[in-house]
């Protein structure tokens, strides 16, 4: 994502990369910080090796909320955060 992205510009993540892991990537780019300077943290959310699990059998979308953030993930290997 780039500075002028907003909240519900998509997120594109590469199939070998966990969806939790890109779920962290994607929050920490929209909120212009590294990932190890959210003030939160996915697993107090979702259980992400749960959230990798159910995810691969790419026919799932899944949305849960993080923050102020409502969190989708596409079967097309998409993530879309809203606010």
């Amino acid at each position: 994502m780039t500075d002028s992205d907003g909240p519900d510009t998509p997120y594109e993540y590469e199939s070998e990369q966990p969806p939790s892991l890109a779920v962290v990537t994607a929050l920490a780019d929209l909120e212009d910080k590294k990932p190890t300077e959210l003030d939160y943290t996915l697993y107090n959310y979702i259980q992400p090796q749960a959230l990798d699990t159910l995810t691969q059998s790419r026919t799932v979308e899944i949305t849960f909320p993080i923050e102020q953030y409502l969190i989708h993930i596409m079967e097309s290997g998409t993530i879309r955060i809203t606010s």
